[in-house]
């Protein structure tokens, strides 16, 4: 999932953030972020800033929930990282070969 956009969140209705530094988690509904969250918006999630209330970081990752039951347990800490839909947050994978499997 990485590489996913404003768009696909729109059409999910919330994406789910946890700060990487206090495990903080929290879900960002249209009315959070404002105008980012709409169709047509292709800005990458993994460009945008995010600040944790809690503690200040800036490094979260990101999530998109398969119901409104996994928001709720992920809002709760009870929630399987790996139930929803992808880490958004990594950032994506260079393309073509790496200088390691280059040919000489």
């Amino acid at each position: 999932m990485t590489g996913c956009n404003w768009h696909t969140v729109a059409g999910y209705g919330v994406l789910l953030v946890e700060c990487k530094d206090c495990g903080r988690r929290g879900a960002l509904r249209k009315e959070d972020v404002g105008t980012r969250m709409h169709q047509g918006n292709m800005r990458e999630i993994n460009r945008e800033k995010f600040k944790c209330r809690k503690c200040g970081g800036t490094e979260v990752r990101a999530y998109l929930p398969k119901s409104q039951d996994q928001v709720e347990m992920f809002l709760a800490g009870r929630s399987d990282r790996h139930d929803a839909t992808g880490d958004l947050s990594r950032r994506p994978e260079p393309a073509g070969p790496t200088p390691s499997t280059r040919r000489q």
